[in-house]
């Protein structure tokens, strides 16, 4: 998408049936940061001092949502993930502006 954004697609995506999709998604998205996170810190990135991380947002095409409200949809959701790590991380003493945020 952008200088920082991408896509994963699944096609013919299917959640365990215990699970719902959208919390198996979040899981699995929350899977993701995490592990991103670790190889950044096994790397020698000042992760937790800078406030350094991604964000990920996902997703199932509902009914009617063409792709362009969908990645609207997911990039709105994106910024009120990194809004609440900002103010997760100004809790702790890092402040972080983004110009990208709405104040």
């Amino acid at each position: 998408m952008g200088g920082d954004e991408f896509f994963i697609v699944f096609p013919n995506f299917k959640s365990p049936d215990d699970i719902s999709p959208d919390k198996f998604i979040s899981i699995r998205a929350d899977s993701m940061r995490d592990a991103v996170n670790d190889a950044l810190r096994k790397a020698g990135f000042p992760v937790d001092e800078l406030g350094l991380g991604i964000s990920v947002a996902g997703g199932i095409l509902t009914p009617g949502e063409g792709p362009k409200e969908f990645v609207t949809r997911l990039d709105r959701e994106m910024m009120q993930s990194k809004q609440e790590r900002y103010r997760l991380l100004k809790e702790q003493g890092i402040e972080y502006e983004d110009s990208r945020l709405q104040k």
